[in-house]
């Protein structure tokens, strides 16, 4: 199996969305990472979407619970923070973190962020 990088938005799909969700499938195969701000990143997504009315708080319970049990190994960040910093012209460094893991495993970062999809197009798959 393959490593691959999982970003807060394929996290967060994953988590609310299931097995139905396009990041359950295409992450079947592989061996999964995700820098440790993929944590915090998604739990204020599901923070915005209980705010906003998008998401029932029962609901967001469950995919924090999906999201505490996924099998995803988390990297450190203070390994990551240079290498992230020489991306800053890029892209933000909290995206930068998730594109410096996939350049070290030599993999992908599975996201459902079109504009990271189109900044780094050659280390990331698009989910939709």
């Amino acid at each position: 199996m393959s490593p691959l990088v999982l970003d807060a938005s394929a996290a967060f799909e994953l988590v609310t969305n299931g097995k139905k969700s396009p990041a359950a499938s295409a992450l079947a195969a592989h061996h999964v990472f995700a820098p440790e701000i993929m944590i915090p990143e998604t739990l204020n997504t599901l923070r915005g979407n209980v705010l906003r009315g998008d998401l029932l708080e029962a609901s967001a319970d469950l995919a924090v619970k999906k999201l505490r049990q996924a099998p995803v190994r988390l990297a450190s960040m203070k390994h990551l923070s240079q290498a992230a910093w020489a991306l800053r012209h890029n892209v933000s460094p909290y995206d930068a973190m998730y594109i410096v893991l996939a350049q070290l495993l030599d993999a992908r970062v599975l996201t459902a962020d079109a504009r990271l999809a189109r900044a780094v197009p050659e280390r990331t798959q698009l989910i939709s």
